[in-house]
């Protein structure tokens, strides 16, 4: 089973409008803001930086499955996706060619 099958599976196995709550109750329980709050505010010593980083990057994964199966369930969104990417380039001042997005 690839990655794309597994999220499909995760979504047909619990429901569509069950694994909806369950996400969003994910998404709030979810540690990524608590934890980059802690690493603006940490003492700069490596070993609590190096702790927090690894959490923020385990964060980020866990954030990154809930938001492609939302994106399954309610199909691609790569047109947005480059068309802020696109805006981001604006304000910034820099060239952005939109690419085509790998699948999920």
């Amino acid at each position: 089973m690839n990655r794309k099958e597994l999220l499909e599976y995760a979504i047909e196995n619990d429901g569509q409008y069950s694994r909806m709550d369950i996400m969003l109750e994910d998404m709030m329980e979810m540690g990524l803001i608590r934890t980059l709050m802690k690493l603006r505010r940490a003492d700069n010593t490596y070993e609590s930086t190096l702790s927090l980083v690894n959490t923020v990057v385990d964060e980020v994964a866990k954030a990154q499955l809930i938001l492609d199966r939302i994106r399954i369930m309610y199909g691609g969104s790569e047109k947005n996706e480059n068309e802020k990417l696109c805006e981001i380039a604006e304000h910034l001042g820099v060239a952005y060619t939109p690419k085509i997005k790998e699948e999920l």
